[in-house]
């Protein structure tokens, strides 16, 4: 990380970097300021020193036909995004973690099941199921939706093919209505 000096007050930076990032949480004595936003993340302020702390950053150029810029920008709007920048590092972490999923690597995934519960044993069955993969199974919770049907959230963290494998034994049960499995990462290709 490079250091850049600031002619601010320390209080100015605060404000700078709030409005820039986000929130800046109160450091420990002893400890610089660091930003609590999930855009923005990597940017600090020392307090000691008053030098603002900001990741290594690239610029880049490329052409795009313009009806795909125009299309961009509509994405970049809908979305919510600040700027396009913010948006493309948003879809390449996504490419990340989609690549993660394709080469079989560490990864956490999210297993949602609607099911009857009326229906031949079937809250024994996926429980079973969530101990036979106790090695990936890390948290699930239990929803009543009505009197006859319930949602079940299961966190696995594995080999993609390994949490795969688990979500398709958890939706193959008879009185599963509906299963779905969302796909992420354990943060490390996504990190510096």
């Amino acid at each position: 990380m490079e250091f850049v000096r600031h002619p601010l007050s320390v209080t100015g930076v605060d404000d700078v970097i709030a409005n820039m990032c986000g929130d800046v949480e109160e450091p420990r004595e002893g400890e610089s300021a660091s930003l609590d936003a999930g855009r923005g993340a990597g940017v600090g302020l020392d307090r000691m020193t008053g030098r603002v702390e900001m990741p290594e950053l690239t610029r880049l150029s490329f052409s795009i036909e313009r009806s795909l810029e125009e299309k961009l920008e509509e994405l970049v709007a809908q979305s919510g995004y600040g700027n396009r920048s913010e948006f493309i590092r948003d879809l390449i972490r996504d490419r990340l973690v989609e690549k993660e999923w394709q080469e079989n690597g560490d990864t956490v995934g999210t297993i949602t099941l609607i099911y009857d519960h009326h229906a031949g044993m079937v809250a024994e069955k996926l429980t079973d199921l969530q101990h036979d993969h106790h090695n990936l199974v890390l948290a699930a919770t239990h929803v009543h939706l009505n009197h006859q049907l319930c949602a079940e959230v299961i966190i696995c963290r594995g080999k993609s093919s390994e949490i795969h494998n688990i979500a398709d034994d958890l939706r193959r049960q008879k009185g599963v209505l509906h299963g779905a499995l969302s796909m992420s990462s354990t943060g490390a290709c996504l990190v510096p």
